[in-house]
């Protein structure tokens, strides 16, 4: 019989080494985000916080709202007793999700507040993004890559970061030409 934990938070059942989130292993994106966003708790809370509707769906994330981070416990006000108790039961699949996404930056536990969820702003379309048109010299560069995929994703960005760039750029220039 594996070694059980009683967990202080939950009365129902022990909590297995099973059901811990430190023997998962993270998946490459976790390892990346986890370097670059752990360094801060700031910057720690933000990543969770972006994560949060991608670890838990939509549905759930606009019923929650992720208020703080204390450590290694990440604060989550919800709208009653009833929603606590329902995260509570689902929290080693939401830290186990978490993990998976966020890596070392995740949270080992999960903390429920109850109250009201300020209002959302609601959610509008955003445009798709502009991809330019990369010159012959930036093209003959990253010919030098020689992993495929990483050229291609390299590629890819710099389509899009020039497509934003240019895009601010002109926009920039149309409100100069209002003011004039």
């Amino acid at each position: 019989m594996p070694d059980a934990r009683v967990d202080p938070t939950h009365h129902r059942r022990p909590l297995r080494d099973s059901d811990t989130v430190q023997t998962m292993q993270p998946a490459p994106f976790a390892a990346a985000a986890a370097r670059l966003f752990a360094a801060t708790p700031e910057s720690r809370l933000a990543l969770l916080r972006a994560l949060w509707p991608v670890a838990v769906g939509s549905e759930l994330a606009d019923r929650t709202r992720v208020e703080s981070l204390h450590g290694n416990t990440l604060r989550v006000r919800v709208p009653d007793a009833g929603w606590r108790r329902q995260l509570h039961d689902l929290q080693p699949n939401l830290l186990r999700r978490l993990r998976e996404l966020a890596g070392r930056a995740a949270p080992w536990r999960l903390g429920f507040v109850e109250g009201a969820l300020p209002a959302r702003e609601p959610r509008t379309a955003t445009p798709a993004p502009r991809r330019a048109e990369l010159s012959a010299e930036l093209q003959e560069s990253a010919a030098s890559i020689a992993d495929p995929e990483l050229r291609a994703a390299f590629l890819e960005s710099a389509r899009l970061y020039l497509g934003r760039v240019t895009s601010l750029h002109t926009e920039s220039e149309r409100d100069e030409g209002h003011h004039a």
